[in-house]
C-alpha cells in the first residue's frame, strides 16, 4: 500500500532547530560564565529567554504527537490503517 506522504511542515522543523539551539546555549552559558556577570541586565533577559526553551521542547513533542495521532485517526477512518502494516516494521532490517 503507498499513499502519499503530507509535505513537511518547515515552520515546525525551524522551530525544532532553533530550541535546539537554545537549549545548546543555555547550557554552554550556564557552564562558562564568569560569575562577575551574573546580576547583569542580558545576562537576565538570556535567562528569562532560556526558561522558555525546555517548554518549546515539549509543546513540539505534543503538536507533533498530535499530528500522528490524527494522521492514524485518518487512515483508520479510511480504511488504510493496519496493525500489520509494512511501513510500522520497526525490526532490523
Amino acid at each position: 500500500m503507498s499513499s502519499a506522504s503530507a509535505p513537511r511542515l518547515i515552520w515546525i522543523d525551524l522551530l525544532r532547530g532553533l530550541a535546539v539551539i537554545g537549549m545548546i546555549e543555555t547550557h554552554v552559558i550556564n557552564a562558562v560564565l564568569d560569575a562577575r556577570f551574573d546580576g547583569s541586565r542580558w545576562l537576565h533577559e538570556l535567562m528569562s529567554f532560556d526558561g522558555l526553551i525546555a517548554p518549546m521542547f515539549l509543546w513540539i513533542a505534543g503538536y507533533a504527537q498530535g499530528l500522528a495521532i490524527q494522521k492514524a485517526l485518518n487512515r483508520l477512518a479510511l480504511g488504510q490503517f493496519s496493525f500489520h502494516d509494512d511501513s510500522l516494521d520497526f525490526s532490523a532490517a
